[in-house]
């Protein structure tokens, strides 16, 4: 358990800086140059892409926040990601819009990776509330007009969108699985088929027994003689009656299967002998097919291999030295005093400061579901991780605004770090595209559990505003 978090949490690492330089390169591209021209520096100076704002008033568009197209994109990939019991799928495929049989299915660490570094790197909560806030205090502006109003309006278009891009990943996920798995396609038809029946589809068993148990004729691939077949056949017959929905023998049935076609039979006990025999299973025919298909040549298991343990966390490690290397010259080299250099030398510092708030939001995620009683829903992990990262990216802005109005010049390292603590460490630490996750997962329950992706929406927003304007009143 212990050396599988430490490769988890190298791999995070990595994934991290990756995400959060994208984020930073994609707010500068949509929106600082126009503000500071120069500083992207591959752009023609007539052609910047003025679409976001930074919240400082004195400009227009800052409900559109700097960081919402970075959101968008980590949302949408995030959806993208989703496995094929989330997407409601005939089989389970750890990554849907891939072919089920790719080799990238078995590199559950660079899933990890993708989905907690990478996104969650790349969306930043904290980076879209601040902005919010600093609309609020008119920031920036010499006649000192808030934009309260303009500012609730950035925070439902900021979870609007975020919220869409994420469910339009999971559709496109669902798209691509049709078409890149033809078969699966065909036996997710036949599934809705038989659940119309009435007769629900374990989609935790082998390709053959699903298909074969449940009668999706069909949609099955392998042909087996039937002299092979006699167990497998026994075995049906006598559980076909207990295959409908409600019947209370049916999740008996389900962990049987499951486990006997996963494991063998040696993990079969004495509850299930108990079980088999009280609804009248042939549970010796179950495990007579098992051990012929060991032992036979017709064999249907299929595996995707995935890196072993000793050099994920070798590629891993070297991958981190190398990033961080790499960046640490770049913030010592890039040192010009042109808005280009530093520019550039924020974003790498800002950087690396992104591995330990994804390592942190990482831990805290340990945490969701944990609340006692009535509470348990709510994730709290992922809003402490949010909130916190929202306080502490408010509070390095108003320290940096108070550095410039003081008229005393100060060099990168003060307000370098300001910025890249909130750049790197908060942007990292918070994360819009689980947040959109979870918002879609609690609507997705029956009411009125629904109700709770509104309550925790409106509490995760209304608890980071006060509290970060609060904190910004006491500095400024």
């Amino acid at each position: 358990r212990k050396e599988e978090n430490w490769r988890v949490a190298f791999y995070i690492c990595v994934f991290s800086i990756i995400g959060s330089l994208l984020r930073i390169g994609m707010a500068q591209l949509f929106g600082e140059e126009c503000a500071n021209p120069g500083t992207v520096g591959w752009i023609r100076s007539e052609q910047p892409l003025c679409v976001t704002n930074d919240g400082v008033t004195s400009r227009q568009g800052g409900i559109i926040f700097s960081d919402l197209p970075a959101n968008m994109f980590g949302s949408f990939l995030l959806g993208m990601m989703q496995n094929g019991v989330s997407l409601n799928l005939a089989v389970d495929v750890p990554i849907a819009f891939l072919p089920s049989k790719d080799l990238f299915q078995g590199c559950n660490l660079l899933h990890s990776a993708i989905k907690m570094g990478f996104c969650g790197a790349l969306t930043s909560f904290s980076s879209w509330n601040s902005e919010m806030v600093v609309m609020m205090f008119s920031f920036g502006d010499e006649g000192h007009n808030s934009e309260i109003i303009r500012a609730l309006l950035g925070y439902i278009i900021g979870v609007q969108l975020a919220l869409g891009s994420f469910i339009f990943g999971r559709n496109a996920a669902v798209y691509l699985h049709r078409v890149l798995n033809p078969g699966l396609a065909r036996e997710m038809d036949a599934v809705a088929v038989k659940l119309t029946e009435g007769v629900p589809v374990n989609r935790n068993l082998p390709a053959f027994e699903r298909r074969y148990l449940h009668e999706l004729d069909d949609v099955q691939e392998e042909k087996i003689e039937p002299e092979h077949m006699s167990s497998l056949e026994q075995w049906k017959n006598t559980t076909k009656e207990h295959r409908r929905v409600n019947n209370e023998a049916l999740p008996y049935l389900c962990d049987i299967e499951e486990r006997v076609l996963k494991y063998g039979p040696t993990v079969i006990d004495d509850d299930m002998k108990t079980s088999s025999e009280k609804y009248g299973w042939d549970l010796k025919s179950l495990e007579t097919w098992v051990a012929e298909k060991d032992a036979s040549s017709f064999d249907m298991k299929t595996s995707t291999q995935s890196p072993s343990a000793k050099t994920a966390i070798s590629v891993a490690v070297f991958l981190f030295v190398v990033f961080y290397t790499l960046l640490i010259i770049g913030v010592i080299k890039v040192n010009g005093d042109d808005a280009y250099s530093i520019t550039y030398r924020t974003m790498l510092f800002s950087a690396i400061f992104a591995p330990p708030g994804a390592l942190l939001r990482w831990r805290l995620s340990e945490y969701n579901g944990h609340l006692p009683g009535h509470w348990s829903w709510f994730p709290v992990g992922t809003f402490t991780a949010n909130f916190s990262a929202s306080i502490i990216s408010i509070a390095m802005i108003a320290i940096d605004y108070v550095f410039g109005m003081s008229g005393n010049p100060h060099s990168f390292w003060v307000y370098g770090t300001c910025r890249a603590i909130k750049t790197g460490f908060a942007g990292s630490l918070s994360t819009v595209s689980t947040f959109s996750e979870e918002i879609y997962g609690f609507m997705e329950l029956k009411a009125p559990k629904a109700f709770y992706s509104y309550y925790y929406t409106l509490f995760t927003i209304g608890m980071s505003c006060v509290c970060s304007v609060a904190v910004y009143a006491m500095i400024v």
